[in-house]
C-alpha cells in the first residue's frame, strides 16, 4: 500500500509527461475540417443522385450474361427492362444464392447497367483475352442490397473455430476436463440476428486487366499444417489476382449498415456498425487515388451477470461502448505491385524500389463513450506512411490535434472492467476505493486536468539513398506542459544494408550485418525542448493534495502531507543546486547546466538541451571520447556541442 501511495504522488508531479505536447521542429499538421473535405463529399454525393444517360444503347441480354457465371451460383430476378431514355438495362428483385442452397445469398432491389460489353465478359469468362485490358461497363447502380442467411454462415464459422480452439488446448494440455469446459461453456455462442445492407452503390468505368494468377505452394516442412496453410495462401493469391485485374473510376456506397445480436455463454451481446457514405476514386489494380468515409458509427452493448463465489447472482454489469467519426480520408495508396507479386507467388525484387505505399490517412472529429459517458474525443488525426523503398518505409508520421480524455469516464470504465465476472478471481471495488477515485477527480478538476486537451505528433524518416535519418515526437497539454524531442543520425543506406543480406535468408550472417550497422551509424544531433505552461506549479500543488488522500499511517507520503507546494518546489530546485560544488571540481561546465535546470523548475519558462557535434560521431569517435574525458571531462562539451539553456517567461 505504501508503494501505491508513493506512486500516486509521484504520478501527480509527472502527469504532464504522459499526456502530450506541441511541436516546434515541425509545424502542426493541418487540421481536417468539414470545409476541407466539402469538395470531395460534394463529388461523391452528386454520384448518388445523378441521372446518368448513355446514348446509343440497346437492351442487354441478361439471361445470356447470367449463363456466363459459374454453375455454383443461382440467379433469379422478377423483371428485366430496357430504359431507352437513359440507356440502362434494369433488373428488379434480383436474388443471388448458391446453386445448392437458396437460404444464403444476396438480394438486390434494383440493378441498373450501362455500357456493359457482353462480348468482352464472355471472352474473359471463357479464358480468352486474358492478357488484354478491356473496358467492360460504363456504370453500375445497385439499390437496396441485403445479405440474408448470414446467421447460418457464422454458425458454421463459429463451430469451426471451436474445433480449432479445442484442438489447440488438446495439444497444450492433457486435461480432458479443461477441453470439455472450453467446448461446452466458454466457447458457447449463438447468433439470433445478423443483417448487412447497403442502401445504394454506384460504380463507374469498370475495366478488367490481364489475369496474372500463378498458384504456388508454401515451403513448409511441417506436412501436418502445410495443406491447410497452402489452401489459405491460395485464397489470398486469388483475391490478390482479382484485386490486380480490376479498376474503376469511382466506387461509392451509401447507407451501409451491419447489425448483429448474439449470445455468448447466455450473455446477450449486440453490435451495430454503420457508415453514411464510403467512396473511392481512381481505383486501379490495388491503388487508390482518393477515398473518404462519412459518418462512421460503432455501438456494442452487452450485459454481464456478476456472480459471487457461492453462485448467487448479485447484479448485472453493463458494457456499452459507442464511437463516432465524422469523416476520414485516404489518398495515394499504392498496393498494385504487391498484389501482383502475391498473385504470382513471387518475392519482390530488390530493384523494385517504388513498390508500395500505405498512403496518407486523415480523420475529422471523433469521440468515444462508455455507458453513455464521454471518454475520449479528437478534433483531427493523421497517419502518413506513403513513402517506401522496396519493402522498407522511409517515412512514418502520425499525430492528433485537440485530443481530450475524460478522466472520470476512464476511471468508471476501468472499474467496470475490474468488476467483470471471473471464475479465478472475484474482485470487488470497495467504497473506500470509490471515494479515493472521486476525490482524485476533484483534484484534477481543481487544476483543469479532469479533461486534459492534448496535441501529439511523432515522425520517423530514413533516406534510402543517403541513410540520413531522424526521429521526433512532441506533445502539448493545454495550460500545463509542452515537450519536443528531435534526434538526427546517419544509418546504413539501402545499397549498403542489402549488401549484407543475402537473397537466401537461411545464409544470413547476423554478425556481419551487426558489424556493418555499427560502422555506418553516426550521431548528428539531439534536441530537447520543454516549456512550462503552468504545469510545474500545478504539479507540485497536486502532489500535496494527492498526499492528503493517503491514510495517515502511510509514512511514505508523510512528508508531503505536511508540506506546501512552495516548499516542495524549492526542494526540487535545490536538488540541482546542492551538488554544484562537487560538480565544479570535476566538470565545471556542469554547474551552468544544473543552474539552468534548477531555474526551469523554480521559475518555469522553457528549457532547451542541445547536443550537436561539429561533425557526425561514429562509434570510434565515442570510444575516443570515453578515453579523453577520463583526463579532461570538459572536453565533452566541445566534442558533443552541448548546451543547456533556460529562458524566463516573457
Amino acid at each position: 500500500m505504501r508503494a501505491f501511495w508513493t506512486f500516486v504522488v509521484l504520478a501527480a508531479v509527472l502527469i504532464a509527461g504522459y499526456f502530450g505536447y506541441k511541436a516546434l521542429h515541425n509545424p502542426s499538421p493541418e487540421k481536417i475540417t468539414v470545409a476541407a473535405t466539402a469538395k470531395e463529399l460534394k463529388y461523391f454525393e452528386a454520384l448518388r443522385s445523378e441521372k446518368f444517360i448513355l446514348a446509343g444503347q440497346a437492351k442487354l441480354d441478361i439471361d445470356a450474361l447470367i449463363a456466363l457465371l459459374p454453375e455454383k451460383a443461382a440467379i433469379t430476378y422478377a423483371k428485366a427492362a430496357f430504359d431507352p431514355d437513359s440507356g440502362a438495362t434494369r433488373l428488379d428483385d434480383l436474388k443471388i444464392t448458391a446453386a445448392d442452397n437458396s437460404d444464403i445469398g444476396l438480394h438486390i432491389g434494383q440493378l441498373s447497367l450501362w455500357g456493359v460489353d457482353y462480348n468482352a465478359i464472355s471472352d474473359r469468362a471463357s479464358g480468352r483475352r486474358l492478357d488484354e485490358t478491356i473496358p467492360v461497363a460504363t456504370r453500375v447502380e445497385i439499390d437496396g442490397l441485403k445479405m440474408f442467411g448470414m446467421e447460418t454462415i457464422l454458425e458454421v464459422i463459429s463451430d469451426a473455430s471451436k474445433e480449432i480452439t479445442v484442438d489447440i488446448v488438446e495439444d497444450l494440455s492433457n486435461d480432458g476436463d479443461l477441453e470439455t469446459e472450453l467446448s461446452e461453456e466458454l466457447l458457447f455462442q449463438s447468433f439470433d440476428r445478423l443483417d448487412f445492407s447497403i442502401g445504394r452503390s454506384v460504380i463507374t468505368d469498370v475495366t478488367v486487366h490481364p489475369w496474372v494468377l500463378e498458384l504456388t505452394d508454401l515451403k513448409i516442412k511441417d506436412e501436418k499444417s502445410k495443406e491447410g496453410l497452402t489452401k489459405i495462401w491460395h485464397i489470398v493469391q486469388k483475391l490478390s489476382a482479382w484485386n490486380y485485374s480490376l479498376s474503376y473510376e469511382n466506387y461509392v456506397s451509401y447507407d451501409i449498415a451491419f447489425n448483429i445480436d448474439m449470445k455468448m455463454e447466455d450473455m446477450p451481446y449486440s453490435m451495430a456498425l454503420s457508415y453514411d457514405l464510403m467512396g473511392h476514386r481512381d481505383i486501379d489494380r490495388g491503388n487508390t487515388g482518393f477515398g473518404i468515409v462519412k459518418g462512421s458509427r460503432n455501438v456494442s452493448d452487452m450485459t454481464l451477470p456478476k456472480i459471487s463465489s457461492d453462485g448467487e447472482s448479485l447484479t448485472n454489469i453493463r458494457m456499452k461502448t459507442e464511437s463516432f467519426t465524422e469523416f476520414y480520408t485516404m489518398k495515394d495508396v499504392n498496393m498494385s505491385g504487391l498484389s501482383r507479386h502475391i498473385a504470382q507467388g513471387k518475392f519482390p525484387g530488390r530493384d523494385e524500389t517504388d513498390l508500395m505505399s500505405f498512403g496518407i490517412f486523415r480523420s475529422g472529429p471523433s469521440w468515444s463513450k462508455f455507458n453513455d459517458i464521454d471518454i475520449f474525443s479528437v478534433d483531427s488525426a493523421y497517419f502518413d506512411m506513403s513513402e517506401f523503398h522496396w519493402l522498407i518505409p522511409e517515412k512514418i508520421e502520425l499525430g492528433v490535434n485537440d485530443m481530450k480524455f475524460n478522466i472520470e469516464g476512464l476511471v468508471d470504465y476501468y472499474m467496470t472492467l475490474l468488476s467483470m465476472p471471473s471464475e479465478d478471481l472475484e474482485f470487488t471495488i470497495t467504497d473506500d476505493q470509490k471515494q479515493i477515485a472521486a476525490d482524485s477527480i476533484k483534484i484534477l478538476e481543481k487544476y483543469d486536468l479532469a479533461v486534459p486537451e492534448i496535441d501529439f505528433a511523432m515522425d520517423v524518416h530514413w533516406d534510402a539513398e543517403t541513410g540520413l535519418s531522424d526521429f521526433g515526437y512532441k506533445y502539448d497539454i493545454d495550460q500545463f506542459f509542452a515537450y519536443d524531442v528531435k534526434a538526427e543520425m546517419d544509418l546504413p543506406d539501402y545499397v549498403t544494408a542489402m549488401a549484407t543480406i543475402p537473397e537466401d535468408l537461411e545464409t544470413f550472417d547476423k554478425e556481419a550485418f551487426a558489424e556493418m550497422f555499427m560502422e555506418e551509424i553516426a550521431f548528428k544531433k539531439y534536441r530537447v525542448f520543454a516549456e512550462d505552461k503552468g504545469g510545474l506549479e500545478k504539479g507540485f500543488a497536486m502532489a500535496v493534495d494527492f498526499a492528503q488522500l493517503a491514510p495517515e499511517d502511510e509514512p511514505g507520503v508523510a512528508m508531503l502531507r505536511n508540506t506546501t507546494p512552495e516548499i516542495l518546489r524549492n526542494m526540487a530546485t535545490n536538488a540541482f543546486i546542492v551538488p554544484m560544488s562537487e560538480v565544479s571540481k570535476v566538470f565545471p561546465p556542469g554547474v551552468a547546466y544544473l543552474q539552468s535546470v534548477s531555474d526551469f523548475i523554480g521559475k518555469g519558462g522553457s528549457l532547451e538541451i542541445i547536443v550537436a557535434p561539429p561533425q557526425p560521431l561514429d562509434m570510434s569517435d565515442f570510444e575516443a571520447l570515453a578515453e579523453t574525458v577520463k583526463s579532461n571531462p570538459s572536453a565533452i562539451v566541445e566534442v558533443l556541442g552541448m548546451s543547456v539553456v533556460h529562458t524566463d517567461v516573457p
